[in-house]
């Protein structure tokens, strides 16, 4: 892996420097295990030991002409918050995810950097339980059979009991 790159502070920061909750520390190791002295592929990643994470996580691809990210799954977990199944949609097709969003942006600089990414926002959706949203996002390297690839695994943080 290359050394760390810092990203802008309006999109988040390295999962190095940040306080995780445990879903999203435990998923990070993961991928991290995976890596093995260089970024994991897709295919070194196991449905099997991805069970427990499946319903948070998301596979989006960069598409290059025109560019733009294609969702490619999206976990059950994600599509119940986010009321929106957008698997195959492009980040185009949607208007608050455009080019100028920090969305596209986040996605933009782990596909350009190929380094993972760390945020948390204000949740914004009618889940009254919800308070926050963390985002991990991890590049995944392309293969010979596989072009580059991104996975994020989103975690829904309540309000204190």
């Amino acid at each position: 892996m290359t050394d760390q790159i810092t990203p802008p502070e309006d999109l988040g920061i390295s999962p190095e420097s940040a306080k995780l909750s445990d879903a999203v520390q435990a998923f990070y190791l993961y991928w991290r295990e995976k890596r093995q002295g260089a970024m994991p592929a897709k295919a070194d990643l196991s449905i099997a030991d991805m069970a427990p994470y499946l319903p948070n996580l998301v596979f989006v691809e960069p598409r290059f002409d025109p560019e733009d990210f294609r969702f490619r799954l999206i976990g059950t977990e994600v599509v119940r918050k986010s009321r929106k199944d957008r698997t195959g949609q492009c980040f185009g097709d949607n208007p608050n995810m455009d080019r100028t969003s920090q969305f596209w942006r986040r996605y933009a600089w782990v596909r350009d950097n190929q380094q993972p990414l760390f945020s948390k926002v204000e949740y914004v959706g009618t889940d009254k339980a919800v308070r926050n949203v963390e985002d991990l996002i991890l590049p995944l390297r392309a293969t010979k059979h596989q072009p580059m690839s991104i996975v994020t695994f989103v975690n829904y943080i309540g309000f204190a009991s």
